[in-house]
């Protein structure tokens, strides 16, 4: 098994710096796949669209709890994260009326609260 504190110094306190590097990358991934997220929703339909990124998710689970990749770990969860989220957004504009309870069901499924 790999050294469980990598993200320790010497002294014992935590690396900032791989901190905020995966802060950084998660963050800008989730940005920049949003935007190819929207035309493969289009392109392949919700249902297969949510498949991919379950399928995405689920590796970067894995990457980020076995400790193989924390980086490939976050890149692929902030990518299938932002897919699936996108689909949930498709799929309650088709009830016009509850969109709003949909969304903010959605939202607090997915570990956020927002108060609309």
């Amino acid at each position: 098994m790999k050294d469980r504190n990598i993200y320790k110094l010497p002294s014992g306190e935590f690396d900032v710096e791989k901190y905020s590097l995966l802060a950084t990358v998660g963050t800008s991934v989730t940005g920049l796949s949003s935007a190819a997220a929207g035309p493969l929703l289009d392109w392949i339909g919700p249902r297969a669209t949510l498949g991919l990124s379950a399928i995405i998710s689920t590796l970067g689970c894995l990457l980020f709890g076995f400790e193989i990749s924390f980086l490939g770990g976050f890149v692929c969860m902030a990518v299938g994260g932002i897919s699936c989220l996108l689909v949930g957004f498709r799929c309650g504009l088709l009830a016009p009326s509850r969109v709003s309870s949909a969304m903010s069901e959605q939202l607090q499924v997915s570990g956020r609260e927002y108060n609309y």
